[in-house]
């Protein structure tokens, strides 16, 4: 864990924002990841705290710049 936080593998953070540039639901993201919509919820607020964003539309710019999509 990193300041509290529980670390998500770069793997995962890459195919979750992945899924998000193709402006998929949690539901959608959760079947694409084969893991529950909870977890695919998860996920997504975490990357929202970590990576400090508003919504999601902060994350897709983020793995734009990044290079991650």
């Amino acid at each position: 864990m990193a300041a509290g936080d529980a670390l998500l593998a770069p793997a995962v953070t890459r195919r979750l924002i992945a899924e998000f540039a193709r402006g998929l639901s949690n539901a959608e993201i959760a079947q694409a990841l084969h893991v529950t919509m909870a977890t695919a919820k998860a996920h997504v607020g975490r990357l929202l705290a970590k990576l400090a964003a508003r919504d999601r539309a902060q994350l897709v710019m983020v793995a734009y710049e990044t290079g991650l999509v």
